[in-house]
């Protein structure tokens, strides 16, 4: 009797864990269906499983996209401890507060033009470009032109 509830365990965590595979969207087809074929010893499916989410994050971690993402997040720290840095010198009167409201308004123009640089419509403007269906023309007017909106949104913002 032992044995068959023991048995009757893995046959349901084995079952459970091809449900899961199944339902999960972690996993390319071709990954599934290695994961379905190691039903037959299921604590290969398991290991598999470990292996294959692990392996699907690193290569997810590693993408161009992230990758950019990380580093526009390293370059707004940057910006914003800049404007700390700015904020420590002018209460510290070693700035005057015109020298500090220029170094702050340029580095909020960078930090606009990084936002605009980085934004999904660029992006497609830019793929359209490179592939030549807008030319160098139309792809700065386009540019302009989301540059005018963005600055909208900010005043919006501030407003």
């Amino acid at each position: 009797m032992g044995n068959s509830i023991g048995v009757g365990a893995i046959v349901g965590l084995a079952f459970a864990s091809s449900i899961y595979v199944w339902k999960s969207e972690s996993f390319s087809v071709l990954q599934k269906i290695i994961l379905y074929i190691c039903i037959i010893f299921p604590p290969a499916q398991w290991l598999g499983i470990l292996i294959m989410l692990i392996y699907n994050n690193i290569k997810v971690e590693n993408s161009a996209e992230k990758v950019s993402e990380r580093k526009v997040e390293q370059v707004k720290t940057k910006l914003d401890s800049s404007i700390n840095s700015l904020t420590e010198l002018r209460d510290k009167g070693i700035l005057t507060n015109v020298e500090y409201y220029e170094k702050v308004a340029k580095i909020k123009t960078e930090k606009a033009k990084e936002d605009i640089q980085n934004s999904s419509e660029y992006r497609q403007l830019k793929s359209l470009r490179d592939s030549g269906i807008l030319t160098t023309e139309e792809f700065n007017l386009k540019v302009e032109q989301i540059s005018k909106n963005e600055l909208k949104s900010l005043l919006k913002k501030i407003n």
